[in-house]
């Protein structure tokens, strides 16, 4: 089964997520065209998070360029996506 990017991000996202349940509301995801992935964390307050994280496969050999993050970065950028937690209570009057 050939896995497809958003599976990769939803599967990021989960990993993160679990590990910050009450700090983080959401992942900003930036796919580089090299297939390394940038993300910032959401906070609850929805403020984005100032240090960036980088993943990449195990799979994959290391990518040499995304490791030493770079102002230029942004120019690689083929896809974005934006996953959010989401919860709500109902209460009864």
């Amino acid at each position: 089964m050939v896995s497809t990017q958003s599976d990769k991000h939803l599967r990021l996202a989960e990993k993160i997520l679990n590990e910050y349940p009450q700090c983080i509301r959401g992942l900003k995801f930036f796919t580089l065209e090299c297939g390394c992935i940038y993300y910032y964390r959401v906070f609850r307050n929805g403020l984005i998070g100032p240090r960036l994280g980088i993943y990449r496969d195990r799979k994959d050999s290391p990518c040499e360029i995304c490791m030493r993050p770079q102002e230029d970065w942004e120019g690689r950028v083929v896809d974005e996506c934006v996953v959010y937690t989401i919860a709500f209570e109902i209460e009864e009057v």
